[in-house]
């Protein structure tokens, strides 16, 4: 379980992660407009995919945190009531 300390930590990391996401989507859409100018574009490319997919790989991770955290309220079953 997370404490509210660690929490805030967390969050502070997974924000930096996903700007990081946007950065590196912006960098490829970038690089897919020098298409023909680029001779090292395939290298490029790659990098920027590898920064998006652990960047949504760290995203996912963050979620499944947040779900068992004991400071994010639980909702409710609609079923229960």
């Amino acid at each position: 379980m997370l404490s509210k300390r660690r929490l805030t930590g967390t969050i502070s990391n997974y924000r930096f992660y996903a700007q990081s996401l946007a950065t590196a989507s912006n960098s490829l859409l970038g690089e897919l407009n020098d298409w023909e100018t680029d001779g090292d574009l395939t290298t490029k490319i790659g990098k920027s995919l590898a920064a998006i997919i652990t960047s949504l790989d760290a995203l996912q991770h963050f979620k499944a945190e947040m779900k068992r955290s004991p400071l994010m309220p639980k909702r409710r079953n609609a079923d229960a009531a």
